[in-house]
C-alpha cells in the first residue's frame, strides 16, 4: 500500500495534478489508513494496552509491549525436584501433564450428608424464574459491552474489541448462538474451548506450582457466562453468609483485614486454652472443587433443574489447552474445578464454599467450637473468608482442635477440597510455647509470627505500625 501511494505521488510530481491521479491518490490513502487501523488494532489487542496516544502510529510501541509481556510469561526452564528441564519439548510435556492431572483428576468424594446439614433452602420460584428467563437481545448486548474491550481474546482470536466494534454486523448470529444454549441447553463442540495462560506468582518462578492458571475462553462463550453471572450476582447477597466478603455486591475486602486485625489484637487476652488465629490454605481450591458437590449445593439451596442443568453443561463442555511460550499445547476435557478467568466461576465457588462457612457457624451454634471472647464493641466471628482465603478464630483448647480436624476431614470428603498443611499457619496468644507446638503438631500446620501478610496487607499487633512501614519502605 505504501509503495502504491508513493508511485502515484511520484507521478503527480512528474505529470502534475490530474483528476484521475488525484482520485487514485485519495483511494490509496484510504486503503493505507484502513490497513494501518487494522494493524494498530491487532497490536493493541495483542499487547492489551489500555492507552492510545494521539497522532503518530503506535505499532512500534504496542509491538514492544507485546514482546515485554511475552518475555514476562516466557518459561525457559522448569525445576522438577532436583532436575531442571530446559528443552522446550520437555517443558511442554511436564506442564501439560501437570494441568491435565490437576483438572481431570478424580476427587473420590463421598456424600456424608454435610450439605443437607448446613445449607438452607433459600431460592424460591421467583428467583428461579428470574435466573432462567431466555435473555433478550438487550441483555445479550449489555453482556457484550460490559466486558473489557481490551481484554485478551480466547482460542478463536476474537475478543471484546471485535464483538463491540462490529456488533451491528454480527449481532444476529451472536444472539442466535447464545439463545441456542438457553433454549436447548446445548453447546456446540469447541464452543467452550479455553487457552490457559500461566501467570507467575513470584518474579523468579521456576516450578510449575509457582504459576497461576488463568483461562481465556472464547468470547462467544463468555457472553453466556456473563449473562448468568450478572443474574446470579443480584441474588447472591441473600444466599452467601456474611463471613464471605469476596465477589458479593456490597461487601469489601477491607472488612476481612479489619476483622483479622481486631482478632489478632485480642489473641493475648487471658482465657482458658488460650486464643488462636488460623490462616487456612485450601489446596488448589478453584481447580479441584468437585462438580457433583457443586451441583448438589445448588439443588439444596433451591436452584431449579433448568439452572442446575445449564451449570452442568457449562462445566462438562470445557476444553483446555495450555499456552506455553506463545504456543498452545495439549487439548483435554475437564472433570473438576472452576476456571479462574470466567466471570461465573467465582460466584459458583462462593456458593459451594458456603458448606465450609455455614458448617463452621453450625459448630459454634451447637456449642462444639468455642470462640475468642471479644468486647462489648468488638465481636470476633468464628471465621472470615475472601473467596478461598480463610481466617479462623477460636480458643486453643484440645476439644476445639479435635472438632476442627474432624470437620475439615468431613468437608474434604464431600467437596474434594483439602487443607494444605504446608501453607496453613497458626498464630497463638496466652499459651506456653510447648502448647503452641502441640497444636501445630496436631494440625500439621506451621507456627506463624507477627506481622504476617494477609490479602496483601501486613497484620500486626497494636496501633503503632512504624516498624512495619519502615520495612515496607
Amino acid at each position: 500500500m505504501v509503495k502504491k501511494l508513493d508511485d502515484i505521488q511520484a507521478r503527480i510530481n512528474d505529470e502534475g495534478y490530474t483528476e484521475s491521479l488525484s482520485h487514485q491518490e485519495l483511494l490509496a490513502k484510504l486503503e493505507l489508513e484502513k490497513v494501518l487501523d487494522m494493524e494498530e488494532a491487532f497490536w493493541h489487542e495483542k499487547s492489551r494496552i489500555k492507552w492510545h496516544s494521539e497522532g503518530d502510529r503506535n505499532t512500534t510501541f504496542f509491538h514492544k509491549s507485546a514482546k515485554i509481556k511475552q518475555a514476562y510469561k516466557k518459561i525457559s526452564s522448569i525445576r522438577v525436584d532436583d532436575v531442571v528441564l530446559t528443552e522446550p519439548a520437555q517443558i511442554a510435556s511436564h506442564v501439560v501433564n501437570h494441568f491435565q492431572n490437576l483438572f481431570t483428576g478424580s476427587n473420590n468424594v463421598h456424600d456424608n450428608g454435610l450439605i443437607e446439614d448446613v445449607i438452607p433452602r433459600l431460592v424460591n420460584d421467583n428467583v428461579n424464574n428470574l435466573l432462567t428467563l431466555l435473555p433478550s437481545i438487550v441483555e445479550i448486548k449489555n453482556a457484550v459491552f460490559a466486558m473489557n474491550k481490551n481484554g485478551a481474546p480466547g482460542p478463536d482470536g476474537f475478543g471484546a474489541f471485535f464483538y463491540q466494534t462490529y456488533w451491528d454486523i454480527i449481532k444476529e448470529d451472536v444472539c442466535n448462538a447464545v439463545l441456542e444454549f438457553f433454549t436447548f441447553n446445548w453447546i456446540l463442540p469447541n464452543f467452550n474451548s479455553n487457552t490457559v495462560v500461566l501467570i507467575p506468582k513470584v518474579s523468579d518462578a521456576d516450578t510449575i506450582g509457582q504459576f497461576r492458571p488463568i483461562a481465556m475462553a472464547n468470547f462467544k462463550f463468555k457472553i453466556i457466562s456473563k449473562i448468568l453471572a450478572d443474574r446470579l450476582a443480584l441474588v447472591l447477597p441473600d444466599l452467601i453468609s456474611n463471613e464471605q466478603r469476596g465477589f458479593v455486591q456490597g461487601r469489601q475486602i477491607k472488612d476481612c483485614i479489619l476483622l483479622t486485625s481486631e482478632a489478632i489484637n485480642m489473641l493475648h487476652q487471658k482465657s482458658y486454652g488460650g486464643n488462636l488465629a488460623i490462616k487456612i490454605d485450601i489446596a488448589k481450591a478453584f481447580d479441584t472443587i468437585d462438580w457433583s458437590f457443586l451441583i448438589k449445593v445448588l439443588k439444596v439451596f433451591g436452584f431449579n433443574s433448568i439452572f442446575c442443568n445449564w451449570i452442568s453443561t457449562i462445566l462438562h463442555s470445557a476444553r483446555l489447552s495450555i499456552s506455553i511460550n506463545g504456543k498452545n499445547e495439549g487439548y483435554f476435557e475437564c472433570a473438576r474445578g472452576v476456571r479462574q478467568g470466567d466471570p461465573l466461576s467465582p460466584l459458583l465457588f462462593c456458593l459451594a464454599e458456603e458448606v465450609l462457612s455455614r458448617g463452621l457457624t453450625k459448630l459454634v451454634n451447637d456449642g462444639h467450637l468455642k470462640l475468642i471472647k471479644g468486647t462489648r464493641s468488638n465481636h470476633i466471628p468464628s471465621h472470615i473468608l475472601y473467596a478461598d482465603d480463610v481466617m479462623l478464630f477460636c480458643k486453643g483448647t484440645s476439644a476445639n482442635i479435635n472438632v476442627l480436624t474432624d470437620f475439615f476431614a468431613k468437608y474434604a470428603q464431600i467437596s474434594g477440597q483439602y487443607v494444605n498443611p504446608l501453607k496453613s499457619t497458626i498464630f497463638a496468644g496466652s499459651m506456653s510455647q510447648s502448647r503452641v507446638n502441640n497444636i501445630a503438631h496436631s494440625l500439621g500446620f506451621s507456627i506463624g509470627s507477627l506481622p504476617f501478610i494477609y490479602l496483601g496487607v501486613p497484620i500486626f499487633k497494636g496501633s503503632n505500625c512504624s516498624k512495619v512501614l519502615s520495612k515496607a519502605c
